[in-house]
């Protein structure tokens, strides 16, 4: 993420954590940032990344460092088959 979409009153951040409660640390946490169209992460991909996370973390039955993000790499894959056709 740059530094100037810190400062973007218009830029969001999903923070996602598995079972919360107190005591759950940043390490509980995934954290989806640089939300804010045209610069940033667009809305319909950010919703996407979140979703694969709900679904990992369900299966997985936790959060933060123990999930990761693969969504990417599957969102990427089907823009190349797109362009493809």
């Amino acid at each position: 993420m740059n530094a100037r979409a810190c400062r973007l009153p218009t830029a969001l951040g999903i923070y996602l954590t598995h079972l919360p409660r107190p005591g759950r640390t940043d390490a509980d946490r995934n954290c989806i940032s640089n939300i804010h169209p045209p610069d940033g992460l667009d809305y319909a991909t950010a919703a996407a990344i979140t979703a694969a996370l709900v679904d990992g973390a369900r299966k997985l039955g936790r959060s933060g460092v123990a999930l990761k993000d693969t969504s990417r790499d599957q969102l990427a894959d089907t823009d190349a088959r797109i362009l493809d056709v």
